[in-house]
């Protein structure tokens, strides 16, 4: 069975989780009392520490690295933007597109830009120069392709060449990018070369998705480009607010609308956006348009606009404080802060495990009702930590540590619509053909399976 997933609390004060208080007993952790939150912290610790073993031990074997799959379950590729082991086959996944640049280009595109990368002139670009480049519209295209690469495997590239005294940590040089061109003309199947060329396409998948790189596709009426289906998550974990975002978009879309401010272009030349968000109406934000290094990384733009991509990056910047916005949600922030800032009355939050039949189906109506938006947690397997997990649940195949949004609820038969925020990855047969027929991340399940899946749900409030 899941349990609470590994992201970090709020930076918030605490509040009120209906659910928690049905407990009979309350929670302790080596007998001192402990909170929820107090628990997702220690899982969340414990997996930075697996993980930074796994990256610098990569041949400590480490428990259950080498555990067959469960027979029932089918062999499965690896999830095309999690990277975790899938419980089947992602089926009808995105097609590649065509590639405007591969691994063996990327040498060629450092040196071209690479006195404009290195502001300092030290002959490394770092991670700080990196940031600063993702977060520039002057890099496009191809060069915001390299950008992106260098966003994603600057550790692994600035390690290639010995160039530096003691650790390799000042960033990546034109020796390091030599080593890197070398690894592409050996010819032999280099892991780092093939993460370059996945990287590479999967962020040109995205520029190739952004038609309309305006706010809306028809500003006259904006309410046409308010879609779920204009959201699709980047490769960073936001999903709390990317489903949040999705429920509100087919409950209210005018509340969508009404956050975002055109202000056109200002004098360096970038078009600016104010967002306020309907919880805090008190402390607008301006953003710049989102570069095409951002919408290579984080949510893109589609053919119904950058509005999904404008309103991720205004909440990156009312999260925290980095050169990119979009960073400062990678520690996954919770369902309700991102709740707060896009409804006007807070969030409610139940454990499936804590809540009843009648208590579900009730708040589900109501919520729909009142038009606010509804999301829907399922926390990774504690198993998976330790590789003896699939990260999947069991009944459906639905991935873990993921927010998916409630789009409808019909309290009539009992069934409940979600939508993946990726845009793909719902429920499946064992054979891993998706159940409907078309893996666009949208189903419907029954009240009774969506419990089975789901860990918690997070309702809006008015």
């Amino acid at each position: 069975m899941p349990v609470a997933d590994s992201a970090t609390s709020s930076p918030d004060a605490p509040e009120p989780v209906h659910g928690e208080s049905s407990l009979d007993q309350p929670l302790t952790l080596n007998g001192v009392a402990a909170s929820i939150d107090d628990l997702r912290a220690l899982e969340a610790q414990a997996r930075r520490v697996v993980e930074s073993a796994r990256r610098y031990l990569p041949d400590l074997p480490f428990l259950g690295d080498n555990k067959p799959p469960a027979a029932e379950k089918p062999a499965a590729p690896r999830d095309p933007q999690t990277e975790r082991p899938a419980k089947a086959p992602v089926a009808d996944a995105p097609q590649a597109p065509v590639i405007k640049a591969t691994a063996s280009d990327l040498a060629r595109l450092f040196a071209n830009n690479f006195d404009r990368l290195d502001s300092d002139g030290d002959g490394f670009v770092s991670e700080a120069e990196i940031d600063r480049a993702m977060a520039s519209s002057k890099f496009k295209g191809v060069d915001a392709l390299l950008v992106d690469v260098l966003k994603r495997h600057r550790r692994e590239l600035q390690s290639l060449s010995n160039d530096e005294w003691g650790p390799e940590t000042n960033g990546v040089s034109r020796a390091d990018m030599k080593e890197f061109e070398a690894l592409c003309r050996s010819g032999s199947k280099v892991e780092l070369v093939q993460d370059v060329d996945k990287t590479l396409q999967r962020a040109q998948q995205s520029l190739d998705r952004a038609t309309c790189r305006e706010a809306f596709s028809n500003p006259a009426n904006p309410l046409e480009s308010i879609k779920p289906e204009a959201i699709i998550q980047g490769r960073i974990q936001d999903s709390s607010f990317l489903a949040a975002l999705a429920s509100l978009a087919k409950n209210n879309p005018q509340a969508v609308a009404g956050m975002i401010k055109d202000n056109g272009v200002n004098g360096s030349g970038d078009r600016t956006y104010t967002v306020t968000f309907p919880g805090d109406p008190d402390h607008p934000l301006t953003v710049t348009a989102p570069t095409d290094a951002e919408l290579g990384r984080y949510a893109s733009a589609t053919k119904y606009g950058a509005w999904p991509a404008i309103l991720e990056k205004a909440f990156g910047a009312y999260s925290g404080d980095t050169t990119v916005h979009q960073d400062a949600l990678e520690e996954s922030i919770r369902s309700r802060k991102a709740m707060r800032a896009l409804n006007t009355g807070g969030v409610d939050i139940d454990f499936i495990s804590f809540t009843n039949d009648d208590e579900l189906d009730q708040k589900m109506w109501q919520a729909m009702l009142d038009k606010v938006p509804v999301t829907a947690r399922i926390s990774h397997e504690f198993g998976s930590l330790f590789g003896l997990a699939d990260d999947r649940t069991d009944d459906a195949g639905l991935p873990c540590g993921q927010e998916y949004s409630v789009l409808a609820y019909d309290s009539k038969t009992k069934t409940v619509t979600l939508r993946n925020p990726r845009g793909y990855g719902e429920p499946v047969n064992k054979d891993g053909t998706v159940r409907d027929g078309k893996n666009d991340g949208v189903f419907t399940m029954t009240l009774d399976e969506f419990q089975k899946n789901f860990t918690e749900v997070a309702y809006g409030q008015v």
